[in-house]
């Protein structure tokens, strides 16, 4: 996310570990970097139409997903909670 007037700003991010149920069933597990100050909930209303979610164990594996395809995303309390 970039302010007006701040297009090369870096903005600090954190990783978020959930869990996403898609519209086939499916359910992934990974990683979401938002915004450190951003709610999750936010961060599903913004106006891009992806998300990005990072594999746990590889984080150069990735996954793009249409927020159509959202059922349901559940944050989890730590990366550890992503192995159950």
């Amino acid at each position: 996310m970039t302010l007006p007037g701040n297009e090369h700003r870096v903005v600090p991010k954190r990783m978020l570990p959930v869990e996403i149920q898609l519209v086939t069933g499916r359910i992934v597990k990974g990683i979401l970097h938002v915004d450190l100050d951003e709610r999750l909930y936010d961060f599903m209303n913004r106006e891009d139409p992806f998300i990005v979610l990072v594999n746990r164990r590889k984080s150069r594996l990735t996954t793009i997903i249409n927020k159509h395809h959202v059922v349901a995303i559940r944050e989890y309390e730590s990366l550890d909670e992503l192995d159950d």
